[in-house]
């Protein structure tokens, strides 16, 4: 199945690399006063889809409220991605709200799993909103 996926993969970045050429060579003709009209624009049209979707306008509630629906889970806790350059190896973690704060948090002694003064951060639609924007 990777396989195919990474067929797939290939095969979307030269189609979008030849659009791309196509639009660059579009502009030469353009700036030099040529005129150029396609000969197969209705077939590259029905060649995918002979569906039209429309435009959708979402407020970002609209787009945390989607979110939610789509993906359920918990909402007492969820996990962050980390990566360590130094191991070149990552994941997710459960996100604490004690981690990093003096006095309670003590990684050297306990680790994360382990840690007597843990407590899991609630989901909020904050934290959606990050996540939507490709911050967290």
């Amino acid at each position: 199945m990777e396989s195919l996926q990474n067929k797939y993969d290939i095969l979307a970045k030269k189609y979008q690399d030849l659009l791309d050429e196509n639009e660059e060579l579009r502009s030469i003709l353009y700036r030099h006063g040529i005129d150029f009209t396609p000969r197969n624009s209705k077939l590259e049209a029905s060649l995918y889809s002979s569906i039209i979707f429309p435009f959708i306008q979402l407020s970002l509630e609209d787009k945390v409220s989607l979110f939610r629906s789509i993906f359920k889970g918990r909402d007492d806790v969820f996990a962050r991605r980390w990566y360590s350059k130094t191991a070149d190896r990552g994941g997710y973690q459960p996100v604490c709200t004690n981690e990093w704060r003096k006095g309670i948090c003590d990684k050297k002694v306990h680790k994360c799993a382990e840690c007597p003064n843990r407590d899991f951060t609630p989901l909020r639609d904050r934290n959606i909103y990050r996540h939507l924007e490709g911050k967290d």
